[in-house]
């Protein structure tokens, strides 16, 4: 399971028991869900790409 976590959140106990697969509907309850904004914004990966093939 990968649940994105808010830096705040790595001053507390984390615990990878926290997040279950069944546990994730109740967490995007609480925080939200943290990864809604990497779908939306597009990156251009071709300068990656062409910066490791050199």
């Amino acid at each position: 399971m990968s649940a994105p976590l808010a830096w705040e959140e790595l001053d507390d106990e984390i615990y990878p028991e926290m997040f279950r697969i069944g546990s994730m509907f109740e967490r995007i309850e609480q925080v939200g869900d943290l990864f809604a904004d990497a779908m939306k914004i597009r990156q251009d990966l071709h300068p990656a790409l062409n910066r490791l093939r050199a």
